[in-house]
């Protein structure tokens, strides 16, 4: 990974939830912290060199702040929100619900590649993108809420490694929990 890339990427991260209380008085601020989240994923998703990064953020206690952003595919984020009924079917969602702040997983230690080719959620959302590979990442969780940080490939890219976990966990996750948290 270029260092000068990633220093940037996590700027990004920093940068975006300080977006939130800058919009005029009376005006509503969420879509300018939406956006700077946007710029953070598609930064992302050319950092790993993937076809798909997505950040999504849900707090029970203020629904109005909730969101998914997606870098790299376009029409990503619409698919997947309004999919967000398939909840219970979600294996990685409900996984990483259970994992710590900086929990990292492959895709394949959540579910085996040929269970997930079966579900509808790898039908609607990953199939039509002919996405196979896929990160996973706990920013936070806890308090009715949680933040996650999504990278995939396409089943011609190479797939995620071990290494990539670590790199995810310790350069960018971290600074992403401080950041939400802040």
């Amino acid at each position: 990974m270029d260092p000068e890339r990633l220093s940037r990427l996590v700027n990004l991260g920093y940068e975006a939830p300080i977006h939130a209380g800058v919009a005029a008085p009376g005006l509503d601020d969420h879509p300018r912290e939406k956006e700077a989240w946007r710029l953070f994923a598609e930064e992302a998703a050319r950092v790993f060199g993937c076809q798909l990064a997505m950040v999504e953020y849900s707090d029970a206690t203020s629904p109005e702040r909730n969101f998914i952003v997606a870098g790299g595919l376009e029409g990503f984020e619409e698919v997947f929100t309004s999919a967000r009924a398939r909840r219970e079917e979600d294996n990685y969602l409900n996984t990483m619900w259970q994992r710590p702040a900086g929990a990292v997983q492959l895709g394949t230690e959540i579910v085996a590649p040929d269970q997930m080719h079966r579900s509808r959620s790898y039908s609607a959302l990953a199939m039509p993108w002919r996405l196979e590979h896929f990160l996973t990442g706990t920013i936070m969780t806890g308090n009715g809420g949680g933040a996650f940080f999504s990278l995939g490939r396409a089943a011609r890219e190479a797939p995620f490694v071990e290494g990539d976990k670590a790199a995810i966990g310790s350069l960018v996750l971290s600074h992403l929990t401080r950041s939400m948290t802040t």
